[in-house]
């Protein structure tokens, strides 16, 4: 009877997994254990997933191609974590959606499947899409490095991130140890090697203004060589021309140059202009303009290009949160000000400052991008005419608002 029981189990187990198995044991480059098991999704998707699609407003569209993985993971002599990913390229109109999923194992359950649209861009429309779960390769020493989703178009293959839709690579292999693998590192930062034999034959560090995440990409526009590489670097300079600081972590902007002088607002994610400075008491201070406000920031909050170089903390080439109204309001020109036109319902913009229970706003004059423009329209607008989105396409669709610095 037993028998019977467990033959059962292992054919419900094996009718429920998709298609081509793989299964990969590894030491990732952040120091964990880990074993991925890899499979791609068919028509027998499984069930709590295909919910959680049709729950999101996702269960009309066509699942044109898909991957799952199943990580379990250890550091050191930690307990081991269990996780699920999944990313699926859904046809949508006449293009093309590609849709994450993730869902953790807590206290010996499941967590509900959590849905983020990538991209509507990143996959060419009308083409066939292979998404496929591959092991990243060091072409030097031959071992795996860490196992992603991928798109795969003959040798080229684009690796994304796990959780995110972040672009994590693009590799050319010719053959085992020769071929080209550029790492998309975020903030703007990429390295290109090309390897003949398991030897280095060129390497080149790259630095442009432009985010690593697909929502923004086409899959076209990857650069697929050192010259490609450094082509986009020079069309996408970091920083750019006129860009000088960032101001973040909700400091205040202020009408003079010290701790008590009066505020004009919080910052909530506002790419600043930095105009002068001033040495404070302690701390220097920054006099900045934020859209048609200037006024002075404080040293803490204030990234300057003018300190010289970049780190791995620097992030000016983040994309900026959106917000989005949930209903037709006034564009003031002060915070209960007087009108200065009219915010349509489901207009998307940027959220730069709040102040008494407004949010300071850019609306981009054309379709909104990963930052503000410095051709937009500002105003006044009252926070609980907003909601908040970490981009733009979380924003269209709805998925996973985003507190602000600034919010209480």
């Amino acid at each position: 009877m037993r028998r019977i029981i467990l033959l059962s189990a292992v054919l419900a187990l094996l009718l429920a997994c998709p298609a081509r198995a793989e299964e990969y044991a590894y030491h990732s480059e952040r120091g964990l254990d880990c074993r991925d098991r890899v499979a791609e999704i068919g028509g027998e998707m499984p069930e709590e997933l295909r919910d959680a699609l049709e729950q999101a407003g996702f269960g009309e569209e066509e699942v044109l191609s898909g991957v799952l993985c199943n990580t379990t993971s250890k550091y050191l002599e930690l307990s081991p974590t269990e996780s699920e990913w999944a990313v699926l390229a859904l046809g949508r109109g006449e293009g093309t959606l590609l849709l994450y999923a993730s869902r953790f194992l807590q206290q010996e359950r499941w967590t509900p499947w959590q849905l983020t649209p990538a991209s509507e861009i990143f996959l060419p429309a009308g083409e066939s899409v292979d998404l496929r779960g591959l092991p990243l390769w060091d072409m030097r020493i031959g071992e795996i490095a860490d196992v992603l989703p991928a798109v795969c178009r003959g040798r080229d293959v684009y690796y994304l991130s796990k959780r995110g839709g972040k672009l994590a690579a693009y590799v050319h292999e010719e053959s085992p140890g020769t071929g080209m693998v550029i790492r998309f590192q975020g903030d703007g930062a990429a390295v290109a090697r090309v390897w003949s034999e398991r030897e280095e034959t060129g390497v080149y560090a790259a630095r442009f203004l432009w985010p690593a995440s697909v929502e923004f990409w086409h899959l076209e526009d990857v650069p697929r060589s050192i010259e490609e590489l450094k082509a986009f670097e020079a069309a996408h300079p970091f920083p750019p021309e006129g860009t000088c600081a960032r101001a973040v972590s909700g400091g205040n902007l202020r009408r003079e140059p010290t701790g008590s002088s009066e505020i004009l607002g919080q910052f909530v994610d506002a790419a600043a202009d930095v105009l002068g400075s001033k040495m404070g008491a302690k701390d220097p201070w920054y006099r900045v303009r934020v859209g048609e406000i200037e006024g002075w920031a404080s040293f803490p909050y204030v990234q300057p290009d003018h300190w010289g170089g970049f780190d791995e903390g620097d992030d000016l080439a983040a994309v900026q949160a959106v917000g989005k109204a949930v209903r037709q309001e006034a564009l003031r020109a002060a915070p209960g000000g007087e009108s200065r036109g009219v915010l349509a319902e489901g207009t998307l913009f940027h959220v730069l400052l709040r102040q008494d229970g407004y949010y300071y706003i850019a609306i981009p004059r054309e379709e909104i991008a990963w930052r503000q423009s410095d051709d937009s329209e500002y105003g006044w607008v009252p926070v609980d005419a907003v909601k908040t989105y970490a981009s733009p396409l979380r924003a269209r669709y709805g998925l996973g608002e985003k507190k602000l610095i600034a919010d209480p």
